[in-house]
């Protein structure tokens, strides 16, 4: 399975999923954001390591939602490359229906940006939409909830 997790240090995906270093190939940055070198590292894992699973992993209170969330709302300052991530997530918090309850919308923020980027993963990469249509590969979303341990999937 190739997961694309956050960078947060409190998601270990090989803990998460029960698996020893080496059986997973994992690739983080915060906020799943996708850039050139994530979308070919996970390529890297379709393509040439055959994993048959994408794994987009989401986790509740992430920070790098809750800091686009803030920039949404005119809050913070971000400086240097921090600004450009945070703007990566501003498309999903965009696209989140308001909710009053701030630890709702944030929960519901982390599930759409988990959506959007297995979307966008497969409108940037012709190699993973390559493997998804022709050879059973399989993109889904999911997110881990800290308090819990638990891994929902969403699709």
């Amino acid at each position: 399975m190739t997961v694309l997790g956050c960078a947060d240090s409190r998601v270990p995906p090989e803990v998460l999923f029960d698996r020893g270093f080496g059986d997973l190939f994992t690739v983080r940055s915060a906020g799943e954001v996708l850039d050139d070198a994530v979308v070919g590292s996970i390529e890297y894992g379709v393509e040439h390591v055959g994993t048959p699973l994408v794994a987009i992993l989401g986790h509740a209170q992430c920070g790098a939602v809750a800091a686009a969330i803030d920039t949404v709302n005119g809050e913070g300052h971000l400086e240097g490359d921090i600004s450009s991530l945070v703007r990566d997530v501003e498309a999903s918090v965009r696209a989140t229906p308001a909710d009053s309850d701030a630890d709702a919308f944030l929960a519901a923020c982390v599930a759409t940006q988990a959506r959007r980027v297995a979307t966008m993963l497969l409108e940037r990469s012709e190699i993973v939409r390559d493997a998804v249509e022709h050879h059973g590969v399989q993109v889904v979303t999911a997110v881990y909830e800290l308090e819990t341990g638990q891994v929902n999937r969403l699709d």
